[in-house]
């Protein structure tokens, strides 16, 4: 089976993680406790990064074969 790729990505105040995995989609997380609070499924995910005031989330998905655009995953 072949690895999973992973992305990761921390708010700036570092109460949240998002953490994409090739194989389990999206997860945002408390960095605290763990906790999971959001969950996305996505096939696609590159540089997750949160916006400066740790509102929204955005990176780049592939919606179809070769077609990556800028999205808010979280808000």
């Amino acid at each position: 089976m072949p690895s999973a790729f992973v992305q990761l990505a921390l708010s700036p105040d570092g109460e949240w993680a998002a953490i994409y995995s090739s194989r389990g989609g999206l997860a945002i997380r408390e960095t605290g406790t763990g906790k999971s609070v959001a969950h996305f499924e996505t096939e696609f995910m590159l540089n997750p990064v949160f916006s400066p005031d740790g509102r929204a989330l955005y990176g780049l998905i592939r919606i179809a074969e070769g077609t990556p655009f800028v999205v808010t995953v979280a808000e």
